[in-house]
């Protein structure tokens, strides 16, 4: 895209957008959501967050119960979905068994009445950018579940629409394939230049393919970013513990020094860990640290935590070794390591030291409503 024609920041724009089915519950809360034009943005939240149904009203299949969806500028809430120029791509593919290859992926050009003339051409440049040339005379039932995900892709790009909207596109693909996919996706991506909007509750799928990911709990949007930012520094205990795996240790602050607290545990142990929410002394807090960030060994320094741990429980995960320590004072923790490190041969009931850094230990309040 030239110089001239800067993407814009604003391409696709949910102001105050509200659901409900039943009149009662807020499926979609007051969300305010801008989509920049080019990007790949990710919706990602567990079952019920709101995700799914934002898409479908950007698609024109629900409509909102309030706010207002623009469109490249132009409000789209009563737009017929014929009308969106978007491409869709579903998890079940919705392929015609009874049509051929060539004749899915040439549906959505009859119906936007593109010219005979032009329909094989088109047809024949979207098979080939998913590599499907050499079997556009077969019928779906004779394809891969891969090979058909990318039929059901090649039909949403092959009357080049301003943008894609794709739901659990993977969900039914095994994780080998799936990973694949994954990458040929963001590679189109890259390659088009086209807007994507993708659903998912895959958090590796996220972090994968997206140039942000928007995290949803409770129809509302908990952090928007990119994906080392959702995943690295969290905005709130919710995100945290959603995005990967965490060690959670609750306690009462007693001590801060900036964004520092000291956290004494119910067995009277302190930790320490950076403050994200806004934590007073007395008040009751968690600290939370992700099990790839505990290393063993290493003497007691600066900046870090250090305890003596015994190994309860060690799990053999192939490319990683997965080990759960006892703490006095503080419970299990579980933390994760390479497989290739040498010291990674613990017996169950040696004991160990364990560290990890304190600007890695996040400290929130206690859980309470995402909102």
């Amino acid at each position: 895209m030239s110089s001239e024609n800067p993407p814009k920041e604003q391409f696709v724009r949910f102001e105050g957008v509200r659901k409900s089915y039943d009149g009662t519950v807020q499926v979609v809360r007051d969300l305010n959501l801008s989509i920049r034009e080019g990007e790949f943005l990710t919706l990602l939240g567990p079952s019920g967050s709101g995700k799914t149904t934002t898409l479908m009203m950007l698609a024109g299949f629900e409509k909102p119960t309030a706010g207002k969806i623009l469109f490249d500028g132009q409000v789209i809430n009563d737009m017929p979905t014929y009308k969106r120029n978007f491409g869709m791509v579903f998890q079940n593919y919705a392929l015609f068994p009874h049509m051929t290859v060539a004749e899915n992926v040439a549906f959505p050009l009859r119906m936007h009445r593109f010219p005979k003339s032009e329909q094989a051409e088109r047809v024949t440049r979207a098979l080939d950018m998913v590599q499907l040339h050499r079997i556009a005379d077969r019928h779906p039932t004779q394809l891969s579940g891969g090979q058909q995900q990318r039929v059901a892709l090649a039909r949403a790009l092959v009357f080049e629409p301003k943008m894609v909207l794709m739901d659990e596109p993977l969900g039914a693909l095994d994780k080998q394939l799936r990973e694949h996919m994954q990458l040929e996706i963001r590679a189109l991506h890259e390659k088009l230049g086209l807007t994507m909007l993708y659903v998912t509750h895959d958090q590796s799928e996220a972090l994968t393919m997206s140039d942000r990911v928007a995290i949803f709990n409770d129809g509302e949007i908990q952090h928007i970013d990119a994906p080392s930012e959702v995943y690295d520094r969290p905005r709130n205990a919710f995100v945290a513990k959603f995005m990967g795996e965490n060690n959670a240790v609750e306690g009462t602050v007693t001590a801060r020094d900036g964004d520092v607290i000291t956290l004494r545990t119910a067995a009277g142990r302190d930790l320490h860990g950076t403050a994200v929410d806004d934590l007073a002394i007395g008040q009751g807090a968690q600290v939370l640290v992700r099990p790839e960030q505990i290393s063993l060994g290493g003497l007691p320094a600066d900046g870090f935590d250090s305890f003596e741990a015994t190994v309860a429980d060690k799990i053999y995960h192939g490319d990683h070794l997965r080990i759960v320590l006892e703490i006095a004072g503080l419970g299990q923790v579980t933390a994760t390591f390479a497989h290739a490190e040498a010291e990674l041969h613990p017996e169950i009931g040696q004991t160990l030291t364990i560290r990890w850094r304190i600007a890695n230990a996040l400290a929130f309040a206690p859980d309470g409503p995402a909102r």
